[in-house]
């Protein structure tokens, strides 16, 4: 396959003398990209794929034999994550495309940065303070005090 579209390879020996466990992160411009890859890496890559891929039993069957790695797309996916670390812990290898999925052009798609969650509203003068700090001039019988507002809206 790697003869049909001339695929080559740059600095082989450099990956032929890494000994797992490591990671490989190449670009994705084809659905060709972990079958070229293979072609040049010594012992097997353990992809991280979409779970979409998992939907039909033939290719699940298919990407079960090849050790995938299922992954939910746009979201957190915890047990990818352990998955990833049960092969490198067992001296796998690990391949990930960090783009996600491949171009119909081969060039790289653009960059979309994570939005970051914003932090919890803050409780102007109550920041560092703890229910000990208040002292012993509150009471059982008094009224709620802003402060137990403040932890109430946290």
């Amino acid at each position: 396959m790697t003869s049909r579209y001339s695929v080559t390879a740059e600095n082989l020996d450099v990956v032929r003398n890494l000994r797992p466990p490591y990671l490989i992160l190449p670009n994705h411009t084809s659905v060709w990209d972990p079958f070229f890859v293979n072609k040049f890496i010594p012992g097997v890559i353990h992809y991280v794929v979409s779970d979409s891929n998992f939907r039909s039993k033939l290719v699940e069957f298919g990407l079960g034999l090849v050790g995938s790695i299922p992954k939910t797309k746009v979201m957190s996916d915890l047990d990818t994550v352990k998955n990833i670390m049960k092969v490198t812990k067992a001296g796998g290898i690990v391949g990930i495309f960090p783009e996600g999925q491949n171009t119909w052009d081969g060039h790289t798609l653009p960059m979309y940065y994570s939005r970051r969650a914003s932090p919890a509203p803050s409780c102007r003068g109550h920041a560092g303070r703890r229910p000990a700090d208040e002292g012993a001039s509150s009471s059982a019988t008094s009224s709620p005090s802003p402060r137990s507002n403040c932890a109430n809206r946290a």
